[in-house]
């Protein structure tokens, strides 16, 4: 059963538009590296799902190992505290953790195993952070397979602004097994019960409180009886600060009682949410070129004949190729803002000046974006000034603090600017960037921007309202440190003029027919 949005028993949507299976990874834990774990840590392991393949594996590593059914026997007590690993063929549910935490002295690891080679980490009697000896590469999972292979009692997806985090919760609720009541809450519209610092039961209830249908009431009753609830908690970021730690004891108080939850955060509460919940987070994997080229077939298909999409994707790449940016393509969000304008303008890329498909001009498209996804989120008009920022003081503000993180301190000093201004803005930043452009301010208050390019095309944006100010860094925009933030200036500067964006992208055959077009216009003077 699924609620959708604190909406019990309605019908979930199935559709979703061009939408891109994910996958995502976390921290898998190296079976070869056990026996230095457990002889400096001096833990013990539990290891559960483990097939005749892994038993064997570990009975030839230098470990003390014993079946679980055979260490819960009374008679076995006196050898306790030599053992360093138990394994069982069971899921991690039917093991009697809390048990065999009473039983020993020792932190206690219960790990659940995820392929051949690796595990992953369950949960853990103290804090789990010393698992990080046994690290391997990233274990990855496919959504669909997200409830199999990171079935736990709790989980966290940490990843930057714009990955699809939202959508990916959307999904999983749409596909979680029918053997659970799912819930999937927008914390952010639902501050007011953490600001009231609710109890545990109230904020559960106030999740479930508009359903009224019988059926549906009664089924989630005996579900809830049976701890078979799973709770997406969506946007922990998005709500106040002082309310962070509620909703964290809150979670942490639904998880204890044998229900699963998976929270969604951005990468600035990573730190904290991991170790205040013991757990190791998930992060969200970029799309691949191939899901890229996919996405915008599928998101222009209706718009464009096929060699015009083909035409359309092949200058994009070479736009962001040209600044090495292509990395802004796997951000799923990115990618839908950089193609939003496309099913409503061909001018994009059909007018004689936009013979080349400009950066400077898809940032223009894709932190307009930002603003218009800002308004769509928050389900207010666009004229209407509910947001409690203003978007475009933002974006101006920013440039200021890009061009300091962009330049070294001794190049910076040359322009002899005072930040003044800015200081009340950092702070504001060091709270939270409600849009998602900087991701955190350093104790010396340097913004950290998300992506390095945003911060050179803000830093850009400023120099070339500030032109009387380059001067003073001519020769600082020509070293090879500064070789990106100069290109994006130049294209910046010459995003109007199709003939100085040809010899800027070293298109021979466009600068050719531009000056042949230049020499017609001479003749007829």
């Amino acid at each position: 059963m699924t609620q959708e949005v604190v909406q019990i028993g309605r019908k979930q949507a199935e559709a979703f538009e061009n939408y891109i299976p994910r996958s995502v990874s976390t921290i898998s834990l190296d079976i070869n590296k056990m026996s230095e774990f457990c002889k400096k840590t001096g833990s013990l392991l539990i290891i559960c799902n483990v097939s005749q393949h892994w038993n064997e594996t570990i009975r030839q590593l230098n470990l003390h190992v014993m079946e679980l059914d055979q260490y819960l026997e009374p008679e076995k007590e006196e050898e306790l505290s030599k053992v360093d690993a138990l394994l069982t063929s069971n899921k991690w549910p039917q093991v009697r953790f809390d048990e065999i935490c009473e039983k020993t002295k020792k932190n206690v690891h219960l790990l659940q195993v995820f392929n051949d080679n690796s595990c992953t980490s369950v949960l853990s009697k103290e804090k789990n952070f010393s698992l990080e000896m046994m690290k391997s590469e990233g274990a990855r999972v496919d959504e669909k397979e997200i409830f199999t292979y990171l079935d736990l009692p709790l989980n966290v997806i940490c990843s930057p602004p714009g990955m699809g985090k939202s959508t990916l919760v959307s999904r999983l609720t749409s596909i979680c097994p029918s053997s659970y009541w799912s819930v999937r809450v927008n914390l952010i519209n639902h501050k007011a019960v953490f600001k009231n610092k609710c109890a545990h039961d109230e904020i559960l209830h106030h999740f479930f409180e508009e359903e009224e249908d019988p059926l549906a009431v009664n089924i989630r009753s005996m579900l809830l009886q049976n701890k078979r609830m799973y709770l997406f908690l969506d946007g922990l970021d998005e709500i106040d600060s002082d309310c962070i730690p509620i909703a964290l004891q809150f979670i942490q108080h639904i998880s204890s009682l044998g229900h699963r939850v998976l929270i969604t955060s951005r990468e600035n509460l990573e730190q904290k949410v991991s170790h205040e919940l013991n757990i190791f987070p998930i992060k969200i994997e970029e799309l691949t070129e191939e899901q890229q080229k996919t996405y915008i077939q599928e998101r222009l298909q209706d718009f464009y004949q096929e060699d015009e999409v083909e035409h359309i994707i092949n200058k994009i790449y070479k736009n962001v190729d040209i600044v090495n940016s292509r990395h802004l393509l796997g951000v799923p969000l990115q990618l839908f803002m950089i193609t939003e304008n496309f099913p409503n303008n061909k001018n994009l890329w059909t007018e004689s000046d936009q013979e080349i498909f400009v950066l400077t001009k898809m940032f223009k498209i894709f932190f307009q974006g930002k603003k218009k996804h800002q308004y769509q989120k928050l389900g207010v008009h666009e004229h209407l000034d509910q947001l409690g920022f203003d978007i475009d003081l933002y974006l101006e503000q920013y440039e200021l603090l890009a061009l300091k993180s962009c330049l070294d301190t001794m190049t910076f000093d040359k322009l002899k600017i005072s930040l003044g201004r800015s200081q009340k803005f950092l702070e504001k930043l060091k709270i939270g960037d409600p849009i998602g452009i900087v991701s955190r301010v350093t104790d010396d208050n340097q913004a950290i921007f998300n992506h390095q390019t945003y911060a050179e095309y803000f830093a850009c944006a400023w120099m070339k309202n500030n032109l009387a100010k380059v001067s003073l860094l001519q020769d600082d925009l020509f070293t090879k440190k500064n070789q990106n933030l100069r290109l994006i200036f130049d294209v910046m500067m010459a995003e109007n003029s199709a003939l100085h964006l040809a010899v800027i992208y070293r298109d021979t055959d466009l600068v050719s027919k531009h000056l042949d077009k230049s020499e017609v216009k001479d003749e007829e003077k």
